[in-house]
């Protein structure tokens, strides 16, 4: 889930919006579950995970809704808001 606020700073016209996104992974073995904690970088994301490092992205199986939305800002529904505070 990422929300997205966007305010106009001379009128105080500000909208909000939401975005989802689902990912779904192949299976990870034991040895592979604790390697990931061992090397704790699953303690540096807020999501826990990077798509962008190869280990997560060569188990990614399917995503639903927006690359954007998993790596941070949702760039589509960023710039609608700024649109619409913009008018």
């Amino acid at each position: 889930v990422s929300g997205v606020v966007a305010t106009n700073t001379k009128t105080g016209k500000r909208v909000t919006g939401g975005d989802f996104a689902k990912v779904y992974f192949t299976p990870f073995s034991n040895e592979q579950i604790e390697q990931i904690i061992a090397d704790g970088q699953v303690f540096n994301f807020a999501g826990a995970f990077c798509l962008k490092e190869k280990f997560w992205s060569e188990h990614v199986k399917k995503i639903e809704g927006t690359l954007d939305s998993v790596l941070g800002l949702p760039k589509h529904l960023t710039e609608r808001l700024i649109n619409q505070v913009s008018q």
